[in-house]
């Protein structure tokens, strides 16, 4: 059996044997980095988040004391 080079997920020969715990450890591995992405997107939302709340106290800080 040969591999994705990104991923590495299985690519089956026509003389392979597709096992069931080839195919439910690729679909594990999908699921985590699926998850994985998810958890990174949403802390760099939060991190964003931050830095507009920041940026628009020191707006309205400027504003006010011109």
């Amino acid at each position: 059996m040969n591999y994705t080079e990104k991923y590495h997920l299985p690519q089956w020969e026509e003389n392979d044997r597709v096992m069931r715990t080839d195919f439910n450890q690729m679909c594990a591995n999908i699921e985590s980095g699926i998850d994985g992405a998810k958890v990174q997107a949403a802390q760099s939302d939060a991190a964003l988040d931050q830095k507009i709340t920041a940026a628009q106290a020191s707006a309205d800080t400027a504003q006010q004391t011109a």
